[in-house]
């Protein structure tokens, strides 16, 4: 995870966020994400986000008919 990062870093990119394949986490792989250099990981769960738990991000679903009235 960290060789990747400083892979695509060669590239003049700056990767801060990390999306949990699946529902594939833990805390120990929260603090593994953490150390690698990940400011957020996102994971499957819906829900408000709440950033005081960075490494444990929810999101809300886009559907094809999302509008920014609907979203909110």
């Amino acid at each position: 995870m960290t060789q990747y990062l400083r892979n695509v870093q060669t590239f003049g990119i700056t990767v801060q966020t990390f999306c949990y394949p699946f529902v594939f986490y833990n805390p120990k792989v929260s603090k593994v994400v953490a150390s690698a250099g990940y400011k957020l990981a996102l994971t499957t769960k819906r829900g408000v986000v709440d950033f005081s738990a960075p490494f444990d991000l929810s999101r809300h679903r886009v559907n094809l008919d999302t509008n920014i009235t609907g979203y909110f």
